[in-house]
C-alpha cells in the first residue's frame, strides 16, 4: 500500500482558532483530515516526553503519536482526489519540529494562525481552568508559576507567556520553507471574515474555494463549566462511554461530544478590553516581538499593540 503523506499542516498557534480551521476544512469533499487532532508526530524524536503537568498524561501524551506507521496510517483512507492534512499546534512552538517536517515533507504547505499573544495566553488559562487542570485562582498567579512549570516540563499549553513569542517561531519556518509554502493568518481576520479566510486557505492548499462550508460552529471553547459531572462524563473513561463504543461510530461520538462540550461551556471573555496594569505589562513585553512579526509577515498588527 502506498504511503500517503500530508499535503498541508496547521502548525499553530495554540488557542488561535486552529480547531475551528481544522474542522471547517474537514467538511470539504476534496480535503481529508484524520479524526484526531494534535498527533504531534514531528515534535517528538521517537518517544513522547514524560510531561509533568496536571493531567498531561491523559491529554497530550494520550493523543500523541511517535510510530511512523501509526502516523501515516491516519491518512490511509484518503481518496485519490483529496488533499490531506493534520493540525498540531506544538509544531509552531517546538524548536525541532520545523526541521523534521522539512526533512520528511519538503513540499508540504504550512498554515499558521497568530492571535494577540495576551488574549491567546488568557484563553489558554481559561481552557485549563475549564478542564479542571489549572489550580491558580488568577491569571496573574498562573503567569508567576510559568517559569517553574517549564523547568519541570509541563506541556506547552501551560507556557502561557512563552507560546506567544511568535517571532522566533516564525523565523524557524521562514528559514526553511519558501513563502509560497507558508500561509500566515491573523486570528482577528479569521474571526471577522471567516468566509474570506477559508477561501484563502482553500486556494492555498489547492481545493475548490467556492464550496460552501459551515463556519459558524464553535470548537474547543474556553470558559467555565456548567456541570463538572457532565465534563467528567465526556472526558474521562467510564462504563457509558465503553458501551457507546460498541454501538456507535467514532464520527458520531465525536459529533455528540462536541455538542455536549459546547453546551456545557459558558464562554468567558478572552478579549482584553479594559486592560489592567498587569495586562499592560504583558502587552509591553510583547511589543518588540509584534513589531518584528509585522516586518517579516507584512501583517498589520496595530490592534495588538497596547493603547496607553
Amino acid at each position: 500500500m502506498t504511503t500517503k503523506y500530508p499535503d498541508f499542516l496547521i502548525v499553530g498557534a495554540a488557542k488561535a482558532g486552529t480547531s475551528a480551521l481544522f474542522h471547517i476544512l474537514g467538511q470539504h469533499p476534496s480535503v481529508f483530515i484524520p479524526q484526531n487532532k494534535e498527533p504531534n508526530f514531528f515534535a517528538f524524536d521517537g518517544s513522547i516526553p514524560k510531561y509533568a503537568g496536571i493531567h498531561d498524561a491523559e491529554t497530550i501524551v494520550r493523543n500523541s503519536i511517535c510510530d511512523p506507521n501509526e502516523y501515516y496510517g491516519l491518512f490511509r483512507d484518503c481518496k485519490s482526489h483529496q488533499v490531506t492534512g493534520e493540525a498540531s499546534t506544538l509544531y509552531l512552538y517546538d524548536k525541532t519540529a520545523p526541521s523534521r517536517i522539512k526533512e520528511t515533507l519538503p513540499n508540504v504547505k504550512i498554515i499558521i494562525v497568530l492571535r494577540n499573544p495576551v488574549e491567546r495566553a488568557l484563553s489558554a488559562y481559561n481552557h485549563l481552568r475549564r478542564d479542571l487542570r489549572e489550580d491558580s485562582e488568577s491569571f496573574e498567579e498562573a503567569l508567576e508559576k510559568e517559569h517553574l512549570r517549564i523547568q519541570q516540563r509541563w506541556e506547552h499549553l501551560w507556557h502561557y507567556k512563552a507560546v506567544g513569542e511568535y517571532y522566533d517561531q516564525l523565523l524557524r519556518y521562514k528559514n526553511l520553507f519558501p513563502d509560497n509554502k507558508l500561509l500566515i493568518i491573523n486570528y482577528d481576520d479569521f474571526l471577522s471574515s471567516p468566509d474570506m479566510i477559508i477561501k484563502d486557505v482553500c486556494e492555498f492548499i489547492g481545493v475548490d474555494s467556492s464550496v460552501s462550508l459551515d463556519v459558524g460552529q464553535k470548537y474547543n471553547q474556553s470558559g467555565t463549566l456548567k456541570s463538572h459531572f457532565l465534563h467528567k462524563l465526556i472526558n474521562h473513561p467510564n462504563l457509558l462511554k465503553k458501551g457507546l463504543k460498541l454501538i456507535t461510530s467514532k464520527k458520531s461520538r465525536k459529533f455528540v461530544s462536541l455538542k455536549l462540550k459546547n453546551w456545557n461551556t459558558a464562554p468567558k471573555p478572552s478579549r482584553v478590553t479594559n486592560i489592567s496594569d498587569d495586562y499592560k505589562h504583558l502587552s509591553r513585553y510583547y511589543l518588540e516581538d509584534i513589531v518584528n512579526i509585522e516586518k517579516i509577515t507584512g501583517l498589520d498588527l496595530s490592534a495588538w499593540k497596547i493603547q496607553e
